[in-house]
């Protein structure tokens, strides 16, 4: 019995077995890669998170990142404050995000408050030149308020003595200064252009003999017409109607400032343009004056003439901008006095430098596009204007650098000179500085660098100049432009001086 059930076992088995062997495993199913369809959903930067782009497909759900964009930053805008008086309250500055809207600095509150002029029983404080003085009680010098009794003595008023103060550089002012308190203040600086390098290069120097006549008058009538300009109060506009109007390329109208006619055969207009640009760029006291000249010719009888003419910037057509301008220079002028009266007995390197970081402490390099390196074509930029209009978020180029240095240099009597020319491969604008008899190269617009102030073209010497900086031409009769001619300069010194 037990053989018969092992062999019927063995049967079954074998059945089975048999079963098992007579059909083929499955083989894996493989699935075939993602054909992607991707949909993007571009995520947009903020002023504080960077933006990108979400390739997420359709089919699988796979999602990838690409297009990175850089954070924006914060546009800072001003939150303009309050000043507090007597019985109101007032608010700090503060500033704020145009784009996302964040507070940027938070306004306080200025607590309302008295200013309170206040004597002990019995004594009194005396007034002085700007402040009241008040006996048996106190005084408010601000809202005139007082306490019962109290004697308000009125203030003295300044005592200015005055001093006509010229340097030996073509810079000449007067200076008040008053015999009670040492307060001081300067008028705006006046230049003489019989001190300018350029003009005493054109009066003096043999290789402009053959025109130094016509140079000469050129050059005097540009500056006696720009100087007779400060008198305007006129109002301009871009009339061809009116007799200041010039009009030019068919439809063009600028207002002129002064011209010269010269004939044929006295100067070229190459000439004429070279000496102009000259003039334009070695007295930056006519900050109202653009970059354009204007040249005419009309046939005479005598044969052809031509006018040159500076014109005017349209930023300046109106009086009260002049006003302003001037305003906002002799306070740029106050500040560099004030700083100089900290200690008088610098010499004229420490007044060079004092400029020097002056101008770095007050602007930024002014830029149209700074990613494509596009300097700005703003007037101010181009002009003392971008140091002296007070505004932060203005700054100049190059020749906004060089202009605001020459400025303040014959302000406080250092012998400085502009140069033009190229720089590093471009059109450029720095200057040269006379110390102690010797001449040094500097370039504020490079010193002013991103991560701080340098002093490499700081009275650097021929050297280092040589490297990167090419005056222009000196020869008004050869290859001449308007913007290649560099009267001739000195040569300068082989040693730095800082």
């Amino acid at each position: 019995m037990k053989k018969t059930l092992m062999l019927v076992f063995m049967g079954l088995a074998s059945l089975m077995g048999l079963a098992s062997c007579s059909f083929d495993t499955p083989a894996p199913t493989i699935k075939p890669p993602c054909t992607h369809s991707y949909e993007e959903t571009i995520v947009e930067a903020t002023c504080t998170t960077d933006g990108y782009t979400i390739y997420k497909c359709k089919k699988c759900g796979e999602e990838k990142y690409g297009n990175s964009v850089q954070k924006l930053g914060h546009k800072v805008a001003k939150l303009l404050g309050k000043a507090k008086t007597c019985t109101t309250d007032g608010l700090t500055e503060g500033s704020y995000c145009e784009r996302c809207g964040e507070i940027l600095v938070k306004q306080e509150v200025i607590p309302a408050s008295h200013e309170w002029i206040y004597n002990t029983e019995g004594d009194s404080t005396p007034a002085t030149c700007t402040t009241p003085g008040v006996a048996n009680g106190m005084f408010c010098r601000v809202c005139r308020e007082k306490t019962e009794g109290a004697v308000v003595i009125p203030a003295l008023g300044h005592d200015y003595k005055h001093t006509k103060i010229t340097n030996s550089y073509g810079g000449s002012y007067t200076l008040h200064k008053c015999s009670r308190c040492d307060d001081t203040l300067a008028d705006t600086v006046v230049l003489d252009y019989h001190k300018n390098y350029d003009y005493v290069q054109f009066t003096e120097n043999p290789i402009y003999e053959e025109h130094r006549a016509t140079y000469k008058a050129l050059y005097e009538t540009l500056y006696e017409g720009c100087m007779s300009f400060f008198d305007s109060t006129e109002n301009y506009v871009a009339d061809k109607t009116k007799d200041y109007a010039l009009v030019y390329n068919g439809n063009q109208i600028s207002v002129r400032v002064t011209s010269y006619e010269f004939n044929d055969g006295d100067i070229s207009s190459d000439e004429a343009y070279a000496i102009t640009n000259s003039f334009l760029g070695n007295n930056p006291q006519f900050y109202f004056l653009s970059s354009s000249m204007i040249i005419s010719t009309s046939q005479t009888l005598l044969g052809k003439k031509h006018t040159i003419s500076v014109t005017l910037a349209e930023e300046y057509f109106n009086y009260s901008q002049r006003q302003e301008a001037m305003e906002n220079i002799k306070k740029m002028e106050h500040e560099v006095y004030d700083l100089y009266l900290a200690d008088t007995t610098i010499k004229e390197k420490q007044k060079a430098l004092l400029i020097h970081d002056y101008i770095i402490e007050k602007i930024d390099y002014a830029w149209e596009n700074k990613s494509e390196q596009i300097a700005s074509k703003e007037h101010y930029a181009h002009s003392i204007m971008g140091v002296a209009d007070q505004n932060p978020l203005t700054g100049g180029v190059c020749e906004c650098y060089a202009k605001t240095y020459l400025y303040l240099c014959k302000f406080l009597g250092v012998n400085t000179i502009m140069v033009s020319g190229i720089g590093n491969g471009g059109p450029h604008g720095w200057n040269y500085t006379n110390i102690d008899g010797k001449w040094y190269g500097v370039d504020v617009t490079w010193d002013d660098q991103e991560s701080g102030k340098i002093t490499k073209f700081f009275l650097a010497s021929k050297s280092v100049m040589a490297e990167d900086h090419t005056p222009g031409n000196s020869s008004p009769y050869v290859n001449i432009s308007m913007d290649s001619f560099q009267v001739e300069l000195p040569e300068l010194s082989t040693e730095a001086d800082y």
